[in-house]
């Protein structure tokens, strides 16, 4: 059977993998004719990856806040030689990167000069281009990428949910997903914690669960590149959940984990945008705090 392989970025946050699991149940429910193959988006294509590839249908560079200005061998390692990669090279609900998420900022937003070579090949693949957001939509036409669709992130699409609306039962869970800008800003981590214990004094404490979706696991900082600071800003964050009796789980690593436990919930409110989506994509009331641009788009 013919395949396509799929750039991943799963390592740690567990949104990561739940687009790698949505975008996989999606191509394989409009082309059951495929299987599909991930390679971790920072591992170079050489070698057999190269082979693999290039005997493929087609690299598909999927999901995540991949359009940045080094795009070519800062996301996606690649090839050293773009041209090494014979197949066509297609985006699958790929977004931008912006701390303020401003309209008026795709306005200067540069790519390196290796990006714009990978730019140019997905100008020139002969497909259309998938993309999350109208930002990234419009940042991709102005560096001449005119075959683009805005489709939304993979993880939207969930069939048997389609054409329902969203209904709101007696509130017995709600998920509460803890962001990642507490870790820079006591301000905000204050905001947070207020937010939390007003939650648990509205709906009580049993009520309230709260969602890490990057590890608390020791085992974690043993991985490749861990992000320490965060680690161990949530460390203390779990702490301080358990010092006041709210519960919390780990959610990391896992879209299995990240599927059953908001599953399980009849509200989400927080700052993880797929928590969010994923919420909407089972008709499922989400509110969603931004924290960063990600969450004004």
């Amino acid at each position: 059977m013919d395949y396509y392989v799929l750039l991943t970025g799963g390592k740690n946050n567990a949104g990561d993998f739940l687009i790698k699991h949505r975008a996989k149940n999606l191509l394989k429910t409009i082309r059951d004719d495929r299987n599909f193959v991930d390679i971790n988006a920072w591992e170079p294509i050489e070698g057999e990856k190269l082979d693999l590839v290039n005997k493929s249908k087609g690299l598909l560079l999927t999901g995540g806040p991949a359009l940045v200005s080094n795009i070519y061998n800062g996301t996606y390692r690649l090839n050293q030689d773009l041209d090494n990669i014979k197949v066509p090279i297609i985006s699958f609900g790929i977004g931008w990167n912006s701390e303020k998420g401003n309209w008026e900022d795709v306005n200067d937003y540069g790519f390196s000069s290796q990006s714009h070579h990978l730019l140019k090949r997905l100008s020139n693949n002969g497909f259309y281009n998938s993309v999350r957001d109208y930002h990234t939509y419009q940042v991709m036409k102005d560096n001449g990428v005119e075959n683009v669709l805005m489709t939304g992130c993979p993880a939207l699409y969930e069939q048997s949910y389609f054409g329902k609306g969203i209904e709101l039962d007696d509130i017995g869970r709600i998920n509460f997903s803890l962001g990642v800008s507490f870790a820079k800003s006591k301000k905000m981590e204050t905001s947070v914690k207020e937010l939390i214990i007003s939650l648990c004094n509205q709906f009580g404490e049993d009520c309230i669960q709260v969602m890490f979706h990057h590890s608390i696991d020791p085992d974690y900082l043993k991985t490749p590149n861990p992000r320490v600071k965060l680690y161990n800003k949530n460390l203390e964050f779990a702490n301080w959940l358990s010092e006041n009796n709210i519960t919390y789980k780990d959610i990391s690593g896992s879209a299995d984990d990240l599927m059953e436990e908001y599953n399980k919930a009849d509200l989400h409110i927080g700052y993880r945008v797929h928590a969010h989506i994923f919420m909407s994509s089972i008709s499922k009331p989400s509110i969603l705090i931004s924290e960063d641009g990600r969450g004004k788009h």
